[in-house]
């Protein structure tokens, strides 16, 4: 008895064109989940950050704290890849934003506001290659927060 005659060929060709059609949806699952995990995580590691170096004027100065604040959250991240603006300033009625303190009387006499800004930023490269596709995508992580007095 053959192997490829009557329905039992015709199973295996079906077989064999439905197999790449389901290989490529599962790989396709596994990499939307991977990319939403990493973008998840790059994410959370940004407010991390930030929430550690807003607690007050002088955990906002340690940059190497806010970055292992960072990286204590998103271990793969790269060091250089997570940036710290701890330099943004704005009188209490939004009329002066600025890098540097205002001068009080560029806030009407009253004390300006600090502001803490961390991003992070990670490349992720697919598993495997899909054409059409490109070779890494770029996630990317903000926060902002005011700085606790």
């Amino acid at each position: 008895m053959h192997l490829l005659c009557g329905s039992n060929g015709q199973s295996l060709v079906e077989f064999a064109l439905v197999v790449p059609l389901l290989l490529l949806l599962l790989f396709g699952a596994i990499e939307i989940g991977r990319a939403a995990y990493y973008a998840i995580a790059v994410s959370n590691a940004a407010r991390s950050a930030v929430q550690y170096g807003a607690q007050s004027p002088e955990t906002a100065a340690r940059d190497n704290d806010i970055k292992q604040a960072a990286l204590g959250d998103a271990p793969f991240l790269n060091p250089d890849n997570v940036t710290i603006d701890n330099h943004i300033y704005e009188c209490p009625d939004g009329s002066a934003t600025s890098s540097s303190p205002p001068a009080l009387t560029d806030c009407g006499g009253g004390r300006y506001i600090s502001y803490l800004r961390v991003n992070t930023q990670m490349d992720l490269t697919p598993l495997i290659g899909f054409p059409g596709l490109p070779a890494s995508f770029s996630l990317k992580g903000e926060a902002f927060m005011r700085i606790g007095q």
